[in-house]
């Protein structure tokens, strides 16, 4: 018995230059994201944040990221996604920086929700 298939399988299409470094960029992206959400508590800790602080720090960048998926879904189609990435991505940097140069509890939980917002491009 011969299980071999009467037709060719499909093949993958080749991805071009500007996709493989959008790929590249959004992987980063992500990897930085999830990397921060999780220093985001342990920088909370680090400030001495009660129960309620850190359900705030740690909550806040997905509510705001929900929402903002809705809010910025037109915004964000009538963007490149070239750009959109790298806009994501730089705006996001900027978020990153000003979380863990933050001093308050107040401050953090505004960077972690700009954060959150900076996901939804």
């Amino acid at each position: 018995m011969n299980f071999q298939p009467d037709h060719d399988p499909p093949h993958e299409p080749q991805l071009s230059r500007d996709m493989r470094l959008s790929h590249a960029a959004v992987f980063c992206f992500a990897l930085g994201g999830f990397m921060a959400f999780i220093a985001a508590p342990l920088k909370a800790l680090r400030l001495h944040a009660a129960s309620v602080e850190m359900g705030l720090v740690s909550t806040t960048s997905l509510f705001i990221y929900a929402l903002g998926c809705a809010a910025l879904m037109a915004v964000s189609n009538r963007i490149p996604p070239k750009r959109s990435v790298l806009l994501g991505c730089a705006l996001n940097s900027l978020v990153l920086f000003a979380a863990s140069s933050s001093e308050t509890i107040p401050q953090l939980i505004l960077s972690v929700g700009l954060m959150g917002a900076t996901w939804s491009f």
